[in-house]
């Protein structure tokens, strides 16, 4: 057998978890580099796409729209995605190989089987960590928090919930069937290519926008102390932004650990009046009270385990507080 030296890509493909997206995207990807390794993400071309939900359907219609008198493909669930990385080393391998199935035992060596399994092993961790990245830049870009995230049972019980009277556990009552229609956010094609730029230039999606769509995504799990201390986190990891990105870059470490270290209120009261406008002081000033208030449910809920603010109704008015705090001034 004669050996030949070969380029190769690594190949697999992934799940995608509440993933949806306009026909237009189908069949695009976003190519960039990861660490120092070029990567593809490849959706899957429009012509796999499936009228019904099927096991292995890699894409689903989830909305159509009237156009004209037909209705027309709107919102596409995307199921699964293919990665792509391009191989650093040459491969030795006997001719043969590429002529037959894969994992052809009787013309690899044990030696050579070996070192195929540890460059998968090597490249598993390169792919996973693109994937995270890719996620976490198409939920920055596109502003929903669960991309890529398992999505929440509501039917978590194995039968429908009863009401009964309590002496005989008569049941009076059982729950009325109600069926919850996914969110109508899909990825558009300008949201794509705004995605594409970040992933070429190797940008990190803003810290506080993270921490924005974790509470978001813990809040709809029920989970509200996880969820307070997260938004109490992206406000503080947004007010430093903003004072540190207003600041002359010619400051000294001094005080850039100042800003780093010194209580979130201090920075605030010591530094926004002379960084903000007259309209974002104004709209900040609105904002302040539940702001103030989300710092003190968090620092309660810390130091005793326990805030008597620490509800689902007040979560969701510190996350709109949140929301409209960071588009007082674009940090980017």
């Amino acid at each position: 057998m004669s050996n030949a030296k070969i380029s190769s890509i690594v190949w697999c493909r992934l799940n995608t978890r509440n993933f949806t997206t306009s026909p237009d995207t189908l069949g695009l990807s976003h190519t960039f580099y990861f660490e120092t390794y070029k990567v593809s993400f490849v959706l899957p071309p429009v012509d796999l796409v499936s009228e019904d939900e099927q096991e292995f359907s890699r894409l689903t219609i989830r909305s159509r729209l009237i156009v004209g008198e037909e209705l027309v493909p709107h919102r596409i669930a995307v199921n699964s995605i293919d990665v792509k990385v391009e191989m650093q080393e040459t491969v030795s391998l006997p001719t043969e190989v590429l002529q037959v199935y894969p994992n052809a035992y009787g013309l690899l060596s044990e030696l050579k089987q070996k070192e195929f399994d540890a460059v998968i092993t090597k490249y598993r961790e390169v792919i996973m960590g693109a994937f995270n990245y890719w996620l976490r830049v198409m939920r920055w870009k596109t502003n929903t928090h669960y991309i890529g995230r398992p999505g929440v049972d509501n039917k978590i019980t194995q039968r429908s919930i009863y009401l009964m009277e309590k002496g005989m556990e008569k049941p009076y009552w059982i729950e009325s069937q109600v069926y919850h229609i996914p969110a109508a956010t899909h990825v558009t094609m300008i949201e794509w290519k705004e995605a594409e730029k970040i992933l070429e230039s190797g940008y990190e999606p803003l810290v506080f926008y993270e921490y924005l769509f974790d509470a978001r995504y813990n809040l709809s799990l029920g989970d509200v102390y996880r969820a307070v201390t997260d938004l109490a986190v992206a406000a503080e990891t947004y007010f430093r932004a903003l004072v540190m990105r207003s600041l002359h870059s010619t400051i000294g470490h001094g005080l850039k650990k100042y800003i780093d270290e010194t209580n979130i209120r201090a920075v605030i009261s010591k530094f926004l009046p002379d960084i903000l406008n007259e309209s974002e002081m104004k709209e900040y000033k609105r904002l302040d009270s539940i702001i103030q208030e989300l710092f003190n449910t968090r620092n309660n809920m810390l130091h005793s385990g326990h805030s008597a603010n620490l509800s689902v109704v007040n979560c969701r008015k510190y996350i709109d507080a949140i929301n409209a705090l960071i588009q007082i001034r674009n940090i980017s």
